[in-house]
């Protein structure tokens, strides 16, 4: 029964942090196509505002209640940008057959790893399970300028961690990660593909990819939530692609707000300490690739600017937060 109770409180999470990505698009104007994507937008947002409750010690479980119902008002707010239901049968008979096979692979994620049968004596028992513990009892991470906070985690997990101990037993700690964090992947796997039944094996693939590979579970640290927020920064960006006619590289010529990819890198490296090198090379890349699309050199300087100003203050403003709320960074 805490196992069926858990779960749909994971489907709250997503309605509600799908809320907050709808209103940072809103105050962004800037509209996100992919709705997985849009609530890893909220889930950073929420990552974000959990260091600036930690800065103030007023982590606290009835804070993190309230952003979670907020997110789910919000929903309500901007119902009008709900996604769009298929149009036809056969796009239908698409969802439906998707929507079968990841059920089918949540509901074994859920009863054979919710709650896991062990947990990691060290890593675990040490850390991950006393900074929730800690932030929900006193409203902040802080502990001792010995914590281990800031070398493996600057505290980011432990918010996702305490939403989810505020309401169940210690044992249900990792589904904020194993349950919630890979739906997110398996979603956002199969979001970017086209609702047409000869894309169906291609999804088929995705969705069994993803499960079949090995998380190499050794602690309940970030691993699927990680993976999410990588893929959302990928995804996040318009699509480019090679014209076969005149073999150059072409693409839409709009570039998302930087705060957007500037939250997920921050969340990302709050998460756990280890993730600060994907942020690097994933704009590193991206940046030349929009160079070989031809984007105009304004739009892309600009974008750049804005990004090393407001997106590095979000990064900046994230790690400076937590570290302020621990006190220590190894």
């Amino acid at each position: 029964m805490v196992t069926v109770i858990c779960v749909c409180f994971i489907i709250g999470f997503c309605v509600s942090f799908y809320g907050w990505g709808l209103l940072l698009q809103h105050l962004a104007k800037y509209s996100v196509r992919n709705p997985v994507v849009t609530i890893v937008i909220g889930l950073s947002a929420i990552i974000f505002l959990g260091g600036e409750l930690n800065l103030f010690r007023v982590a606290y479980g009835w804070t993190f209640d309230i952003f979670l119902l907020l997110g789910i008002i919000l929903v309500v707010k901007f119902r009008k940008h709900l996604p769009e239901l298929p149009h036809d049968k056969s796009e239908w008979l698409y969802v439906i057959i998707i929507c079968l096979f990841v059920c089918v692979i949540m509901s074994f994620t859920v009863f054979t790893q919710l709650p896991p049968k062990c947990f990691n004596y060290h890593d675990d028992f040490e850390k991950y399970f006393a900074h929730p513990v800690r932030m929900l009892q006193t409203g902040t991470l802080f502990g001792s300028p010995l914590s281990d906070i800031g070398f493996d985690t600057l505290g980011g997990q432990a918010v996702l961690h305490g939403i989810m101990l505020n309401h169940f037993p210690i044992p249900y700690i990792n589904g904020a990660d194993a349950v919630f964090g890979l739906f997110l992947c398996l979603t956002m796997s199969v979001s970017m593909i086209p609702l047409r039944a000869s894309f169906l094996p291609i999804s088929i693939i995705c969705l069994l990819t993803i499960f079949f590979i090995n998380p190499q579970y050794v602690n309940i640290s970030s691993l699927y939530i990680g993976s999410a927020l990588m893929m959302a920064s990928i995804l996040l960006f318009p699509k480019i692609y090679k014209n076969e006619k005149n073999n150059k590289y072409e693409g839409e010529k709009v570039l998302p707000p930087s705060v957007f990819i500037a939250l997920i890198y921050a969340s990302l490296m709050a998460t756990k300490s280890h993730f600060f090198l994907f942020p690097l090379l994933n704009l590193f890349f991206l940046i030349i690739a929009f160079k070989l699309s031809g984007l105009d050199n304004r739009n892309l300087i600009k974008w750049s600017v804005n990004f090393f100003h407001l997106g590095y203050y979000c990064i900046f403003r994230t790690i400076f937060v937590y570290c302020q709320s621990n006190c220590t960074l190894i």
